[in-house]
């Protein structure tokens, strides 16, 4: 076990190598920073009754499926791109009626197009049938519940809980503008990060080394 005033002496002894390796780390938070491209995130507010349907129906292989055949860029994609998109969809309830969808790209006119086909798929119909079937399974099941709290309570001659049932009906409203923002790496950010890691790095190998002797 190293005291504290030996991990001192031990620090004095090798600040050099410290020094040395927490500026390499801070060269390559730089490097990593110019090698990484900035990101564009498109990005659009949704208008619906159903807001908590609409933000989980966005991420399924459904509305992904539904928003590639609704895509009429030139470009043609494959499974491994597809899946590229399904890991930068975002779909975000931000209020009681109002889904945050947001898509995230290398390519700025990429983001704007793949957004803009979600919007199509939505307000063409394909979203609205899907969550339909949904919300009508819930009024059956719920109705199915009512019906067996009925009769439980009907034969034990005690109140229960009976479950109210209101059918609802999936209605969206026209959505604004997509807005894209850029999502520039930080360059301080980076070299910060790194030369953090490099120290500690250089810490912790020191202090084996010594702790070996």
């Amino acid at each position: 076990m190293i005291e504290l005033k030996d991990y001192i002496t031990v620090i004095k002894k090798r600040y050099i190598f410290i020094i040395i390796l927490t500026l390499a780390f801070a060269v390559l938070g730089f490097v990593y920073t110019k090698f990484t491209p900035t990101k564009y995130q498109s990005s659009i507010n949704l208008y619906t009754n159903d807001a908590p349907d609409l933000t989980g129906y966005l991420q399924t292989n459904h509305a992904i499926d539904s928003a590639y055949k609704n895509f009429t860029g030139n470009q043609k994609y494959t499974a491994s791109e597809l899946s590229y998109f399904r890991v930068n969809i975002r779909s975000i309830q931000v209020s009681v009626n109002i889904v945050s969808l947001q898509i995230t790209t290398t390519n700025q006119n990429l983001s704007e197009e793949w957004t803009r086909a979600f919007e199509k798929t939505i307000y063409t119909g394909t979203a609205k049938q899907y969550i339909q079937k949904v919300l009508d399974k819930e009024y059956l099941s719920c109705v199915k519940a009512q019906k067996q709290a009925l009769i439980i309570d009907k034969t034990n001659s005690k109140l229960i809980p009976i479950p109210s049932c209101i059918k609802q009906s999936f209605i969206e409203y026209n959505p604004p503008e997509i807005t894209t923002i850029d999502i520039i790496p930080s360059k301080t950010l980076n070299i910060i990060l790194f030369a953090l890691s490099g120290g500690l790095l250089s810490l912790i190998i020191v202090s084996y080394q010594e702790y070996k002797k």
